[in-house]
């Protein structure tokens, strides 16, 4: 996805390395970085997107960042219902119970949206 982006994105990626071998449910984050660039991005305004993954202990921390912009009214985007992040709540809740935490919202003063995914892999 990097090599698609244009000058107008700015993107920050921090990634540790673990130290430790751990295995998280496939396909598991995708969503959440799919929505980042989908709604993140803009063809005409600067803009920027952080992601950070990092394994401490049996603990991963999972956040993303990114600017909101208005979707236009005809664009597929705006028929869509959403429903990428309600399955993977439901995901979450079958393959990690009592073992994550998930918050996300908006940050209107920034006009921002985040993700933050905490998963204890013991």
């Amino acid at each position: 996805m990097k090599m698609r982006l244009s000058n107008n994105v700015k993107l920050n990626l921090k990634i540790e390395e673990p130290k430790d071998d751990h295995i998280i449910a496939p396909m598991l984050l995708l969503p959440f970085l799919e929505n980042s660039f989908k709604h993140g991005i803009s063809s005409q305004k600067e803009c920027e997107i952080t992601i950070r993954l990092e394994v401490m202990g049996e603990t991963l921390f999972f956040e993303t960042r990114n600017q909101i912009f208005p979707v236009h009214s005809d664009s597929p985007e705006a028929k869509e219902n959403g429903i990428g992040m309600v399955n993977t709540q439901r995901r979450l809740a079958l393959l990690y119970p009592e073992k994550h935490r998930l918050k996300f919202g908006k940050d209107e003063s920034n006009n921002e949206y985040w993700v933050n995914l905490t998963i204890n892999l013991a």
